[in-house]
């Protein structure tokens, strides 16, 4: 929208209704981790802490403070007036049109000093707004912006004049964990709230008779922390945020004297807990000594950072030194504008601390105007939809139950759309389902703590993109919560009327439900789309029908829906409850004479029109979404197909309620962080139970409901059979000597399903296959891994292998073991191999007769079947952790079966040790230290897995592509007939293949010809990088080929530990960035000597390095030696291709 356009609006002060709506609006979008009640709270509680008002209106966010300026010729600090502004607010459908952007252009013309103002304002924008009683006389204001840097800059007072202008977004953040606790015997006293009272009044005047002007600075201005500005943050502790700290809060700072004080808050609703440093005055003697303090305090308390706002420089290296990091912040960017002549870049902002900031997370400040655009809608648009309910009769009969109800009024809707980490790529997607003529007034957008920065991130993004979105509102809950409670527990906050969605919103419904569902009649019980009916007791198929153009009653029913908020209003039990939806469909029930929890409404296209049908004629259609089992006449579990990609279905299929506990970690990450839908089936000691609560989650089950053993199995096929149709996923446990080990599921699984059938030994560590998405779930049974045994005379060792493989844990995976035994073998070791029990596969054994030696004995260890075959190559002087099958599938899944982002054909494997040393430099082999060397690169995940070119040879799975041009490569690098290389652009050797490496002194390890052909095409192996070296396999150090002498020097230097099964006190699979692998994109990439790089520039040495040797410029085909080498094939032998 134009300036011209904007000319007829101006900004008024609000009124008290105004200013309580614009709260209530603004409350969960730009405030983390507080209900809406808490936010309004935190407001009143600012404006009772107030002493400096400019009028006795409540509903006015305006304070007139008092600052203090002070240029270098002064003698002393001068005191001013100055301004803050908080919650610049705009409805999401008035966005995208200039609103806010001239709303503060106008509010310079309010706040400033008349005469430190343009001479003229500006025509295009109509007349000035009025100036307001009190108002005024303003030196300079600030703000803090999460919109980033521009946007306010360019909201000055006329179009060519800046507004606010960013200044020093610095933090320094401590990891809790990283502090040290000793404490000396400094006499420090711990503030309460009426000994920070005042201290902030001692600081005031402190700062009012000491400030001295900032160095390079023409003018320097502060504000002031007394009259209530800093004393918030304690009192919003105590009053708002003390029931989540334990124990309770009772200081807010310590003092040691007048000039060594520091005061903090608590943020306990964002991710991580973090105890805030709200103002600090410290010199450098003390202040490591105040840090530990600090430190024991939010340990105490149960923070795990801490953060202080730009931080002096006199302290800054005994922060770093202390472990502090200090970064630019991209929210909450502290920017002020200057009224007066001098230009904001000469102009020093002091004392720019956390105090400043009223309430965590949230851009308030000390004044604001605001305006409101009300979009009229008029009488035509309100329509009567007329419904026409199905009651049953008897088995075969429906009577229609016609009822008409006006269109709800207009803004009388609230969308509840919850979403978490793994749905917010379809985010877009789902909110512009909800775009279109509605009553919608707002959207509640659900969203976990830890994402909150993501989900405000791409809320932004997707609403500049359109004009016309409802309000929208960012509402937090806690880790562990599941959605469906938490969107129910939203509905019970609200009036009017509810549309309940799931990540999905509209997303998939047809024009009929959408139009509906927008625009609803106010109709008084739930009705929707969906539902699960009331079960028959001779039935356990799917039992849920729709009649065509009629709707039908339902037990209760499944997003999404529209619900009165009257029904849930302040009933916070509901949302308690293990499985809300039924029981929201009960309460309803139970309210009404027909006992309906809610009605499915039919499928015909027009609304309005009266479809009859003959009594006892009734025409039927499936529904599309289905119910499952039920027993005893009750409800059983909703089987709903998926529509998501990121969001999957599963059916497990478990012997007894102990299979369920120990699985529960699993699935309840699955449920409740993912929102995947789970489907379980509980064989036998299930009782009279329906639902298993375990210290994650509550999980819901189905069961058979009689005993007789024949038909216990009709029931449970007939479940699954029902279950089949919409399933991704089915676990399963193969071992059972049961109903469920005798079951052949894949005869009843539908394509494009897959079995996992575990050992009931494997479920107690399946907590890392919750890090899978949909996609590599669907997969799990691609993968195929080949072990390769490589020995000679060392039975002890072998035996030691043999013993931690034995020990592994294989998920059910058939895994076939191949033992190549060289020809000078002793009895014992060829004793040990004949009599070796392996239970996941088939058992081959390769003795030679002809002494080979090393290169020999792992290169032909093992050849690919297919491009589903992976070689796990192990020399007998390596162990294994037991939970190296499950790293080497997480890998493969996600990098070889994942999203096509996350293949690349540069992998050629995937390393189970961890590197302590680099063996390629000329120079010698050096220590490594993955970790700080990403550290000291910056990079932002320094615990992330890595990409390497070095093979490993101490344990890993090598790639079937790979592997066949390594051993097309290998006789043509070995042969006599190798092709000539030219040296004209080398000073290296003829035969040199890789310039300045190690390995080109390794006459007979084959790792010296595959480092050859990594660095010609440039390819990668995927390494772990899990603390203290935590590995999945190790080497002993053996005396062999090539250890002749073992030291406990050279022990030191390799053998590191191996990662032990998981519980709550190890290093576990998913101790890594995000509980997840990094998408490939993500992965930090090393070069031959353990120095930085990129996949590019591996590539591009690679490239550089074969044209020097062949002269051959053209691109080779993916895994083709020849045509790397320039090789053309002829009927008379090898020649170059130029």
């Amino acid at each position: 929208m134009g300036m011209n356009a904007l000319s007829s609006f101006s900004i008024f002060p609000a009124t008290t209704e105004q200013s309580f709506e614009l709260r209530r609006r603004a409350a969960v979008e730009w405030v983390r981790g507080l209900t809406v009640d808490e936010s309004l709270n935190r407001d009143y509680l600012a404006d009772k802490l107030e002493a400096a008002q400019i009028s006795s209106t409540p509903f006015n966010r305006r304070f007139r403070r008092e600052g203090l300026v002070r240029s270098q010729s002064d003698a002393k600090p001068k005191t001013v007036t100055c301004y803050g502004v908080a919650s610049v607010f705009t409805p999401a459908r008035f966005r995208g049109k200039g609103y806010a952007a001239h709303m503060m252009r106008l509010l310079h013309w309010v706040l400033a000093d008349a005469s430190l103002l343009p001479a003229e304002f500006p025509n295009e924008w109509g007349a000035p707004p009025a100036r307001v009683m009190n108002a005024g006389d303003g030196l300079f204001s600030a703000l803090w912006s999460d919109v980033g840097p521009e946007f306010y800059k360019r909201c000055g007072p006329t179009k060519d004049i800046e507004g606010w202008v960013v200044r020093a977004p610095f933090s320094t953040i401590w990891d809790i964990t990283d502090l040290d606790n000793g404490l000396s015997s400094e006499d420090w006293t711990m503030l309460d709230e009426d000994r920070a009272s005042k201290l902030w009044a001692d600081d005031a005047h402190n700062i009012a008779h000491t400030l001295l002007p900032a160095e390079n600075y023409q003018i320097s201005f502060a504000f002031l922390p007394h009259k209530g500005v800093a004393q918030f943050h304690p009192s919003r502790s105590q009053e708002i945020l003390a029931k989540d700290v334990s124990p309770p809060i009772q200081h807010c700072g310590m003092i040691l004297d007048s000039d060594t004080f520091v005061t903090w808050t608590f943020e306990t609703r964002s991710h991580p807990k973090t105890l805030l440093i709200t103002r600090l005055s410290c010199p450098p003697l003390h202040f490591e000594e105040m840090l530990s303090r600090v430190m024991f305090i939010a340990k105490s308390h149960g923070m795990e950072k801490i953060e202080v706002y730009n931080l002096p420089d006199t302290l800054q290296p005994l922060a770093t030194r202390r472990g502090g990091i200090t970064s630019e912040r991209e929210e909450h960017l502290a920017a002020f504008k200057w009224y007066g002549a001098e230009d904001s870049s000469v102009v020093a902002w002091l004392f720019n601390e956390r105090w400043l900031l009223y309430g965590f997370l949230i851009p308030v400040g000390l004044f604001l105007f605001s305006f409101f655009l009300r979009v009229p809608r008029s009488e035509d648009e309100i329509k009567k939809v007329e419904y026409h309910v199905q009651h049953r009769d008897d088995g075969a009969t429906y009577t229609a139950l016609n009822l008409s109800a006006s269109t709800v009024p207009a803004f009388s809707l609230t969308a509840i759309l919850p979403f978490t980490q793994f749905s917010l790529p379809n985010l877009e997607e789902a909110l512009k389902s909800l775009l279109g003529p509605s009553q919608l007034r707002e959207i509640i957008l659900l969203c976990p703590h830890a994402n909150t920065l993501q989900a405000r991130t791409a809320i932004r993004q997707i609403v500049s993109s359109y004009s016309d979105f409802p309000d929208i509102r960012l509402q937090t809950f806690p880790k562990g919560s599941n959605a469906q409670n938490r969107t129910l527990y939203a509905a019970s906050q609200v009036s009017g009327w509810v549309l309940v969605l799931d990540q999905n919103a509209l997303v998939g419904e047809n024009s009929h439900s959408r139009h509906i569902l927008l625009n609803p009649p106010a109709l008084s019980f739930p009705y929707g789309p969906k539902g699960v009916c009331f079960a028959l007791f001779d039935s356990f198929e799917p039992c849920i029908r729709r009649l065509i153009g009629f709707p039908q009653e339902a037990h209760h029913l499944l997003p999404p829906f529209i619900i009165p908020a009257a029904l849930v209003k302040g009933n916070k039990m509901l949302s308690l409850m293990a499985d809300p939806w039924r029981t929201l469909g009960e309460h309803v029930a139970a309210t009404r004479n027909d006992g309906i929890g809610g009605v499915v409404f039919g499928t015909t296209s027009d609304i309005s029109s009266q479809v009859k049908r003959p009594q006892g004629q009734a025409y039927f259609e499936p529904v599309e979404v289905r119910s499952g089992l039920f027993d005893n006449g009750k409800v059983g579990n909703d089987i709903l197909a998926s529509k998501s990609l990121h969001i999957g279905v599963f059916a497990i299929i478990l012997p007894t309620i102990e299979d369920l506990g120990q699985l529960s970690p699993l699935l309840c990450v699955l449920q409740n962080h993912h929102e995947h839908i789970l489907n379980i089936w509980v064989d036998s000691n299930a009782q009279d139970g329906r639902f298993v609560v375990s210290e994650h989650c509550t999980l819901f089950y189905a069961r058979a409901s009689l005993s007789s053993s024949e038909f216990h199995a009709q029931q449970l096929c007939s479940w699954f059979r029902a279950v089949a149709f919409h399933v991704d996923v089915v676990i399963s446990i193969y071992e059972d000597s049961g109903l469920i080990g005798r079951l052949d599921l894949t005869t009843i699984l539908r394509h494009g399903s897959v079995l996992v059938r575990l050992s009931r030994r494997d479920i107690a560590q399946t907590e890392w296959m919750s890090s899978l998405s949909v996609t590599e779930w669907k997969n799990w049974n691609q993968p195929r891994v080949d072990i390769s045994i490589i020995t000679n005379n060392r039975p002890q060792s072998l035996v030691r292998l043999m013993t931690s493989l034995s020990n592994a844990y294989f998920f059910g995976d058939k895994v076939d073991l191949r033992i190549n035994v060289e020809q000078s073998a002793d009895e014992e070791t060829l004793t040990i191999v004949r009599d070796l029990p392996w239970l996941h596969g088939t058992v081959f054994v390769h003795h030679r007769i002809v002494q080979g030696g090393l290169m020999p004995a792992v290169v032909e260890s093992w050849y690919p079947r297919s491009n589903d075959t992976y070689g796990l190559l192990l020399e007998d002087d390596i162990e294994l952790s037991p939970m190296f099958y499950a790293w080497a599938k997480m890998a493969l899944l996600r990098y070889r079966y994942g999203h096509a982002d996350n293949k690349s054909p540069s992998m050629f494997g995937i390393s189970l040790y961890q590197q302590k040393n680099v063996e390629l430099p000329p120079e010698g082999r050096r220590l490594f230290n993955a970790r700080t060397l990403f550290s000291s690169h910056g990079h932002p995940n320094p615990t992330t897995p890595y990409l390497s070119p070095i093979p490993c040879s101490w344990g890993a799975i090598y790639f079937p592509e790979h592997w066949r041009e390594f051993h097309a490569y290998l006789p043509l690098r070995l042969s006599s007939q190798f092709p000539p290389m030219t040296t004209s652009h080398s000073r290296l050797p003829p035969r040199t293949i890789v310039p300045n490496v190690r390995s080109n002194n390794w006459t007979k390890s084959w790792k010296k010809y595959f480092i050859e052909l990594v660095y010609l095409r440039g390819y990668v192996m995927l390494y772990p990088n899990y603390p203290d070296f935590v590995s999945l396999s190790t080497n002993h150090l053996e005396v062999g080929s090539h250890v002749k002498i073992r030291t406990q020097e050279k022990q030191k230097q390799f053998i590191v530990p191996l990662m032990e099964t998981t519980n709550c006190n190890t290093i576990g699979l998913l101790d890594l960035p995000g509980r997840t692998l990094p998408n490939w994109n993500m992965l930090p990439v090393l070069n031959l000597t353990g120095e930085m790089a990129t996949m590019e520039s591996l590539a591009e040495t690679g490239r550089v390095r074969r044209e020097e040797l062949t002269e051959c410029t053209n691109s080779p085909a993916p895994f083709d030696i020849q045509r790397l080498l320039c090789i053309e094939p002829l009927f008379n032998g090898p020649s170059l291709e130029r």
